[in-house]
């Protein structure tokens, strides 16, 4: 405990050193940063500035403090391979804001959203960087004293924990295309105990080497061009790279007239919106294939799922869509636990329990998502 708590005060002293790469006889090429889209015309961008930098007093306790610089963002971390660990200690945006006696001084912005969910993670809402012949210095005060840092050109070639810093700092950093909703449809079915609203909607994820994790769906409304009104935030399946989510379900609707207009929005998770493509695999929307139904009754419906992906199921999550004339009548999900071994199939059993009467319609789909 007395060790991690030393780690702690170490990064937090080395804390706002942030970080950047020099190109010029630089980093190793095993760890670049990937598709960094800054170029020289941008009157923001210090090309000299761009990678990877470490502290050049090199570790202290163990400790090293090194970061990254790209895509107009800069985040610090605090190495450690007796902790096996890469803290975040900073995460902020990057400004080239002036020259000053020839040194180029950037401002960063803190990213909260990062850093106050590490256990590094410094408060201060900017740091001033300093870029001069090769150094980045940084200089604040830590714990109420005055604390000067330098960091200079990573040219190691070290691996481990160092390449695993590199890697989040692009998973979080490196631009992404914007994750929407491609397409929506809802009803509102109104019955003696209460009024519900189906919806059913496409996510779309561009993004070829980056899956979508723990985002939310949220349904606002408006009615005769009143005042906006959330409806639900729900969260939705993971969606693999370039891919494409069909997701639905049912909310209760309190209004006594219809809504005149209703609008879906994707919300990322905060904490940790996308993983690695080589990290999700294991996502089978699209590898859970419905076979062999047989109705039992109106409404009621058995069948087959086959897993044809490459991993085990241990948790599904049903759709039913139902439709009159082409359109949504009633979408009813639901979700439950089940063991299918890869390339096997398990049986499953529903009966849709809203509306509470049985309604009319002419046409049914069920999908099956896993969770």
């Amino acid at each position: 405990m007395k060790k991690y708590l030393i780690l702690i005060l170490i990064v937090m002293i080395i804390i706002s050193t942030s970080c950047v790469k020099k190109n010029d006889g630089g980093i190793s090429e095993s760890i670049p940063l990937e598709g960094n889209s800054s170029t020289a015309s941008d009157p923001l961008v210090v090309p000299e500035t761009e990678g990877i930098w470490v502290s050049k007093d090199g570790p202290l306790m163990g400790v090293l403090v090194a970061g990254c610089i790209g895509y107009g963002k800069v985040e610090i971390y605090g190495l450690s391979e007796e902790e096996d660990e890469a803290a975040l200690i900073w995460s902020g945006d990057l400004n080239h804001k002036e020259m000053k006696d020839g040194k180029s001084v950037f401002i960063s912005v803190n990213d909260h959203e990062r850093t106050d969910i590490s256990d590094y993670g410094v408060t201060d809402e900017t740091v001033e960087l300093t870029y001069s012949g090769g150094e980045i210095s940084f200089s604040t005060k830590i714990m109420g004293f005055p604390q000067s840092f330098t960091l200079v050109p990573y040219e190691d070639g070290t691996q481990g924990l160092m390449e695993e810093m590199v890697r989040e700092f692009t998973l979080y950093c490196s631009p992404k295309e914007p994750v929407t909703v491609t397409s929506s449809e809802y009803t509102i079915y109104r019955e003696k105990d209460g009024t519900y609203f189906y919806y059913l909607v496409s996510i779309s994820n561009p993004n070829p080497e980056y899956a979508v994790c723990s985002a939310m769906l949220r349904a606002v409304y408006s009615i005769s061009g009143g005042e906006e009104k959330e409806l639900f935030l729900f969260p939705f399946p993971d969606v693999a790279p370039d891919d494409t989510l069909v997701f639905g379900g049912m909310a209760q609707y309190e209004e006594e007239s219809d809504p005149t207009e209703v609008r879906f929005e994707v919300e990322l998770n905060k904490a940790s919106p996308f993983s690695y493509k080589d990290e999700c695999e294991a996502i089978r929307n699209g590898e859970l294939e419905i076979r062999e139904v047989e109705e039992l009754g109106k409404c009621y419906y058995k069948g087959w799922i086959y897993n044809t992906s490459r991993y085990e199921v241990n948790q599904v999550r049903l759709l039913y869509i139902y439709r009159k004339d082409g359109k949504i009548v009633v979408v009813d999900a639901h979700s439950y636990p089940i063991t299918i071994m890869r390339g096997r199939k398990g049986s499953f059993r529903f009966e849709t329990k809203y509306p509470k009467s049985c309604f009319d319609f002419d046409e049914v789909e069920i999908i099956c998502l896993d969770m």
